[in-house]
């Protein structure tokens, strides 16, 4: 954000990951979990401000619990914005 700032841009991150949005109304939420081993999908549907909306968490086991490894919404992956110059 302090880079983007610095440049006048708009930050890489602009929105709440977990909601693929700025701003939220929810409502409708439905959430599934797939299992394989140690990693696992978390799929999780919503309407947003009357939008139909799904977000999928990629999760890995580790010695101390679950961790998220990815967030994918419809505007693409987080890990994926991250890597971006």
């Amino acid at each position: 954000m302090r880079d983007a700032k610095r440049r006048g841009e708009v930050p890489k991150l602009d929105g709440d990951p977990f909601l693929d949005a700025q701003d939220w109304e929810i409502k409708n939420l439905a959430i599934s979990v797939k299992a394989d081993g140690p990693k696992a999908t978390g799929e999780v549907a919503f309407d947003n401000l009357g939008k139909p909306t799904k977000i999928t968490l990629d999760l890995v086991q580790t010695q101390v619990g679950w961790r998220i490894a990815d967030i994918k919404g419809p505007s693409g992956s987080l890990s994926d914005l991250l890597k971006q110059p």
